[in-house]
């Protein structure tokens, strides 16, 4: 006995559902397109639903309950075929373009519009540019640019400040920072006119007698020491300033007086004030680099220079610091000529403005002209003597330059002073002669 309960008369009852196999469902689709909710499928080569007359279809019924229509035009029925045409759902749009011309002068430019980028600036944006990528002419060059030559700021080491940590193996911590210094030109007339004015000097000095030129030597010494020690103390160095003057006006006349004695003498008495100086505190803290500087300067500056009292007071002594000065003024003139003419290849590190070509110019100056001029003074008169000391001249003037634009070099400057226009200072001058000095003593003593 079935228990279910059982529906009323007037209300159809639940079939259930029913599995339909692909026929079925193509016979049901085609008898009722409606049934279930499907759309009928419009085949290309089917009729038009208004039947074989070949007329298009009427128009499906309008809704029920449709809001009207607000002017736009009625959209094609789905089942008609397409036209290609696309409607025109925005309307008017000057009303926009007029709403942009208020926000700027310029108004929108639609994608159909013609471009004007090639009456703009903007187009000639980039041809100042240089060009990237390999050239024609130079396969490998990635980026080329422009071939302007620009002057480059000279570097020099910055030194290590007295007051620093030491490592106590001399390295400087400071070894790889740099300074740039601009490098202006030299004014060569200004120059010219100063060294032909020391020249002058120097040979009414030497006209008058030897008393007259040791005087001359003696200012020379102790403003070339004023100006290394300036140069300290602008670095961070404290140097008992007092004590190296004292010793660079002391050396010469020592030398002078008793000769080489007289030197050994000064430079044991600059030390042992060195050393006091500090033991009773007067030169404050950081004794060992700062009397280490001032003896550099005593012995590099004081004695070196001393020789030219040496030389002077030896027979036929004026001679013997004639030919010293004309063996390194002829290699400094013939070097800065030929070398700012001709020169290509740099010298070295310590004094990058100096070339090979310059160099060599110099040197063989010095040699020319210690042969010419210095073999018709007395006491290289013999061919033989003029030659020899030619050649330590011409070996010894470049070894001095080069030395005092190691000590420039590693003090971060340019020149020790300006006392002298157009050269710099005193020791800038007259560095090369400094090594020339001792050279032709020892050479004298020697040959002579």
């Amino acid at each position: 006995m079935d228990d279910r309960p059982r529906q009323p008369d007037d209300e159809p009852q639940d079939e259930g559902f029913r599995v339909l196999s692909s026929d079925e469902a193509e016979s049901e689709s085609e008898s009722d397109p409606n049934q279930f909710g499907r759309v009928p499928v419009v085949r290309p080569d089917d009729p038009p639903s208004g039947g074989d007359t070949g007329e298009p279809a009427a128009a499906p019924p309008a809704d029920e309950g449709a809001p009207p229509s607000d002017g736009a035009p009625a959209l094609p029925h789905w089942t008609d075929p397409p036209t290609g045409d696309v409607p025109k759902i925005f309307g008017d749009t000057d009303d926009d373009l007029q709403a942009w011309s208020t926000v700027s002068s310029a108004q929108p430019r639609w994608r159909d519009q013609a471009s004007d980028w090639d009456d703009s600036d903007l187009a000639e944006l980039g041809q100042d540019l240089p060009p990237v990528g390999p050239s024609d002419e130079d396969p490998d060059d990635l980026i080329t640019f422009d071939d302007d030559e620009f002057e480059q700021p000279a570097t020099y080491s910055v030194p290590r400040d007295p007051a620093e940590p030491h490592d106590g193996r001399g390295a400087d911590p400071y070894a790889e920072e740099r300074v740039a210094a601009p490098r202006a030109g030299r004014d060569m007339g200004q120059a010219v006119a100063v060294g032909v004015g020391l020249v002058v000097l120097a040979g009414v000095l030497l006209t008058l007698g030897a008393k007259f030129v040791m005087a001359l030597v003696v200012v020379v010494l102790v403003l070339a020491s004023a100006e290394m020690f300036a140069t300290l103390r602008r670095v961070g160095y404290n140097p008992p300033t007092l004590v190296g003057l004292a010793a660079a006006a002391a050396l010469p006349l020592a030398a002078y007086w008793r000769g080489e004695s007289g030197l050994v003498l000064g430079l044991v008495l600059t030390m042992v004030v060195a050393l006091l100086w500090y033991l009773l505190d007067i030169g404050g803290e950081h004794a060992v680099p700062n009397i280490g500087v001032t003896v550099l300067t005593v012995a590099y500056v004081g004695v070196f220079g001393s020789f030219a009292a040496l030389l002077l007071r030896a027979p036929d002594g004026t001679g013997l610091l004639l030919a010293a000065v004309i063996g390194t003024v002829a290699y400094d003139v013939a070097g800065l000529f030929i070398g700012r003419s001709m020169g290509r290849a740099p010298l070295s590190v310590a004094s990058p403005n100096k070339t090979v070509e310059g160099t060599i110019g110099g040197m063989a100056a010095a040699l020319l002209a210690t042969v010419i001029v210095t073999g018709q003074i007395a006491p290289f008169d013999a061919m033989g003597d003029a030659l020899l000391l030619g050649l330590v001249l011409a070996v010894a003037a470049p070894a001095g330059d080069l030395c005092e634009s190691l000590l420039k070099r590693d003090l971060g400057v340019k020149d020790m002073g300006s006392i002298l226009p157009g050269h710099g200072g005193l020791l800038d001058r007259f560095d090369g002669l400094l090594f020339a000095l001792p050279a032709t003593y020892y050479l004298a003593r020697i040959v002579l």
